[in-house]
């Protein structure tokens, strides 16, 4: 620790008795090293002037070169050259932090700088030249930005939109590390190797309290290249049912169809499996019709076949397909209360999920007209109980009448 020792000068020429001067407070003793006093006493007037003059020129200057170029990316963006619109508005800020410090640096020139602000003043420049050219930078992420853009509009899915911002993000995160330690080191002659090693010990100790998130990043990283879902989609997990409205890099948020926004941590997909409704190529309805026994095998085979007929009506067949996967109709089983007709379609539009419906409710209409019209009788669960008078058990049928209510 160091140890500063007020100065010891004489009170008086004629007195031996030394007497202890003021100590200076941090603020004058750091405008003694910067040498402010020399600076202000040895600098001529006109310097001051042209320093002022210099920084307003900069000024000046770095507000209209800003405005032309912000002007300038507007006219390329009308044009529909959005590529060096971006690169133009990316350049209009630090351009104008660039120039004023071109006046600074131009202005400092007429001032008497004593060593120490000297080298103060080389640092702050040139810290600040480098904050525009990483300004500029910065800004200019946005291109590729732009371009990732472009490459996802030209596929089918959506995760490559969750991407761009993904990858904006992190160029932007590396080139502010990058930058701070560049200027740490070369500028301020900071070592730096404390400061990684530091870091490295500080993010092994957050990794290992952070070992949900990192999975849940793990698993946003397997949903974007894996894509067993997209935002959009409809998909079936863990008991929800809903689309996925947005994947962040924590958590998936899907709505059910009661309205209820459900977030899943992304490390469930990883261990989970994930039905996407979305995707499959189309809705298979597999339906019942239910007929009484005592039905004669002949009115059956008019039943199966009238089935078929309907779903063969033009307005029906548009909407199945008939070429992948025909609509089947079968008399296949012989249940307890009932013989069963099962009928198996495929809708063609599995996003229309509305339309599937509308044409069910269609066809079960249809289904019941054809069949009432032909003399088809619908079976509905029944019990039939047979009685029979056992020698150990006589069968006894007793009628009782209500008891008479009284006043």
């Amino acid at each position: 620790m160091k140890t500063f020792l007020a100065q010891v000068t004489p009170a008086d020429p004629n007195a031996g008795t030394p007497t202890t001067a003021p100590a200076h407070s941090p603020v004058e003793n750091i405008m003694i090293q910067l040498g402010v006093e020399s600076t202000w006493r040895e600098t001529e007037w006109w310097g001051w002037v042209a320093l002022l003059g210099c920084i307003f020129l900069g000024v000046i200057a770095g507000r209209v070169t800003s405005g032309f170029m912000r002007k300038t990316a507007d006219r390329a963006q009308g044009r529909g050259a959005v590529a060096a619109a971006t690169v133009v508005r990316s350049a209009a800020t630090p351009a104008s932090l660039f120039l004023i410090t071109v006046g600074i640096s131009v202005g400092l020139g007429f001032i008497d700088l004593q060593p120490v602000a000297s080298s103060l003043r080389n640092k702050v420049l040139t810290f600040l030249y480098v904050l525009a050219v990483a300004w500029f930078l910065f800004n200019l992420v946005d291109l590729i930005d732009i371009w990732v853009r472009n490459l996802a509009t030209r596929t089918k899915s959506h995760i490559d939109d969750q991407l761009a911002p993904l990858i904006r993000k992190t160029l932007r995160i590396f080139l502010v590390i990058l930058v701070g330690l560049y200027t740490a080191q070369n500028i301020f002659n900071q070592d730096v190797t404390a400061w990684l090693t530091g870091l490295g010990i500080a993010g092994l100790a957050v990794s290992l309290a952070a070992q949900d998130s990192l999975r849940n990043l793990f698993g946003s990283i397997t949903i974007l290249l894996d894509k067993p879902f997209e935002v959009g989609d409809r998909i079936v997990f863990d008991g929800f049912d809903g689309p996925v409205e947005e994947i962040g890099f924590r958590s998936t948020r899907m709505r059910n169809f009661d309205g209820e926004l459900i977030t899943v941590p992304n490390s469930k997909f990883i261990e989970g499996s994930v039905r996407n409704v979305t995707k499959r190529p189309t809705i298979r309805r597999v339906m019942d019709v239910s007929v009484e026994y005592g039905t004669s095998p002949e009115l059956m085979r008019q039943a199966v076949e009238a089935i078929r007929k309907i779903l063969d009506e033009p307005e029906i067949r548009l909407k199945l397909d008939w070429e992948k996967t025909p609509p089947r109709v079968h008399f296949n089983e012989m249940k307890a209360d009932n013989l069963n007709i099962r009928v198996s379609y495929w809708f063609s539009n599995p996003a229309d999920w509305w339309g599937f419906n509308d044409l069910a409710q269609h066809v079960n209409l249809r289904v019941m007209e054809e069949l009432t019209a032909i003399g088809v009788p619908f079976a509905f669960p029944t019990q039939t109980m047979v009685l029979t008078n056992d020698g150990d058990k006589p069968l006894r049928v007793e009628t009782r009448s209500a008891p008479e209510s009284r006043p």
